[in-house]
């Protein structure tokens, strides 16, 4: 290793093995009042602040506003800490963790600037796989003002009607529909209520060892579709570093890469590139080559 190399990797170490230590402090910010007995919380984050250059009361905003977000992030990092050394503890943080993913990633999407305009589909029908709690139907609902059907399928339940009831009265409209399923154990083909829908895929092929597989699969299930629409985080934005650890540890996988994008295009014979904010890109793909 050349001593270019050696400053840049020292560099990289240090910076990580130090930083971790911020979102503890962050969560502690989040969660605890500026008392006295607390006091060394408020002062730390003061010092992150101005390390960083930022206005410190815009941070703890920041910092609070997003709770949900930083309460998954902690338990994901006790889960693969747990994990690692095999500690009996696991089974607890594992739940926890579970139970606060689908608000993390709503949460996560809130503290980001979205393009509506970028949202503008060709069709009348929107079928989001791996929906979640619907973080992005407000977007294409305010792009699409035709917008007839959003179809939602995650093997995740929404464990109550009133959301799904709320969510109705919030687009009056549109017809939202969610289906509890699993996307690996079903083999049915969608007929979904028309022939010109949308595919939405949101935070999904990350998940998957092979994007493009996933992509053939999906394909092979919504027959009909001729455009799908991809939003991942960008290749080497924070983001993009966090799920790349994430992704690792949690199956192997890794993020969605150039050659990725390039493999699905294959499969269409349009395809588009739009980064919407400072984290995530969108990949529109259209017109399948059917063989």
């Amino acid at each position: 290793m050349d001593e270019i190399e050696h400053k840049k990797v020292e560099h990289f170490f240090y910076n990580a093995m130090s930083s971790y230590r911020i979102i503890p402090l962050l969560a502690a910010c989040a969660h605890s009042p500026a008392t006295a007995k607390l006091r060394v919380i408020e002062d730390s984050i003061d010092e992150v602040a101005k390390a960083a250059g930022i206005d410190k009361d815009a941070l703890k905003q920041y910092i609070r506003t997003h709770d949900d977000w930083l309460s998954y992030v902690m338990s994901d990092f006790m889960f693969y800490a747990t994990k690692y050394y095999n500690f009996c503890a696991l089974p607890e943080i594992s739940n926890t963790r579970e139970e606060l993913y689908r608000f993390a990633m709503t949460d996560q999407l809130k503290s980001l600037d979205w393009p509506t305009s970028e949202f503008k589909v060709t069709s009348s029908v929107i079928i989001d796989q791996g929906c979640g709690f619907f973080p992005f139907i407000k977007y294409f609902v305010e792009a699409n003002p035709k917008l007839a059907y959003y179809v939602g399928f995650d093997k995740r339940p929404l464990e109550s009607q009133v959301f799904l009831k709320q969510l109705q009265a919030k687009f009056p409209d549109i017809n939202i529909e969610f289906n509890e399923e699993d996307f690996w154990k079903s083999n049915a083909k969608r007929r979904i209520h028309s022939t010109n829908a949308t595919l939405f895929i949101g935070n999904f092929l990350h998940c998957f060892q092979s994007p493009k597989l996933t992509m053939i699969c999906l394909l092979e299930n919504y027959y009909a579709v001729e455009e799908v629409i991809a939003i991942e985080p960008t290749p080497g934005s924070e983001l993009d570093f966090c799920f790349k650890f994430h992704m690792y540890m949690h199956s192997g996988g890794k993020t969605v890469e150039q050659l990725d994008i390039d493999e699905i295009s294959s499969l269409f014979k349009e395809t588009t590139v739009q980064k919407l904010n400072s984290q995530y890109t969108m990949y529109s793909f259209k017109c399948r080559v059917r063989k």
